[in-house]
């Protein structure tokens, strides 16, 4: 089989000259792969870029100039509700750390359903978050983390009619999740917003 040296820039058999021997069709490959990868991380870029409107950025970059998150860098963060409404903006926020901050945040959200987790959050990064699939009075196994953010709690408003259910996920839930993280003591924990009723 034809050889590419590189040494007299010929094709042979054997290269009389040296012991250097490469293949022509996989230096192309390596080359047309190379390519790739560089087209396919300027797409990437452009697609978070895209992402955060400039509303966002301005909002985002307000909350960083009067918090500093450099504690939370090289961290891992445990969070329940990733996907409702102060959970996603949550996630959004660390995801923006890593994107524009070169922050290395590793994310485990809980989720009862990681397809529609995995769609909610389509836009990011996923290979720095790990869903976990489960109901937050499940049995899920929590893994060595620094930071927990619970925010799953049950927003409707109805919180009369369905008081047992609500209170169920806010107190059971809460009693199931500190009793898996007995590996840290950093947790945060959002209120429901079903404490205020219905809007009027």
């Amino acid at each position: 089989k034809d050889r590419y040296c590189m040494s007299n820039d010929r094709l042979g058999k054997e290269c009389v000259l040296c012991d250097h021997k490469i293949n022509k069709n996989t230096k192309y490959e390596q080359k047309q792969e190379k390519t790739h990868k560089i087209n396919q991380k300027k797409e990437e870029d452009m697609k978070i870029q895209n992402y955060f409107s400039d509303l966002d950025k301005n909002y985002l970059n307000s909350i960083l100039d009067k918090i500093n998150f450099v504690d939370l860098n090289n961290k891992s963060i445990f969070i329940t509700g990733g996907t409702g409404f102060l959970g996603s903006w949550i996630v959004k926020l660390l995801y923006y750390l890593t994107c524009f901050h070169n922050y290395n945040i590793e994310l485990f959200v809980l989720t009862r359903d990681i397809r529609k987790a995995k769609a909610s959050l389509s836009e990011f990064r996923l290979q720095n978050i790990n869903f976990i699939e489960s109901n937050i009075i499940g049995n899920y196994q929590i893994p060595q983390i620094d930071y927990v953010i619970h925010a799953a709690n049950d927003t409707t408003p109805e919180f009369v009619s369905k008081f047992k259910e609500v209170t169920e996920v806010i107190t059971l839930g809460t009693l199931n999740l500190l009793e898996k993280i007995n590996n840290t003591n950093k947790l945060v924990y959002l209120s429901s917003g079903a404490v205020y009723g219905t809007s009027k």
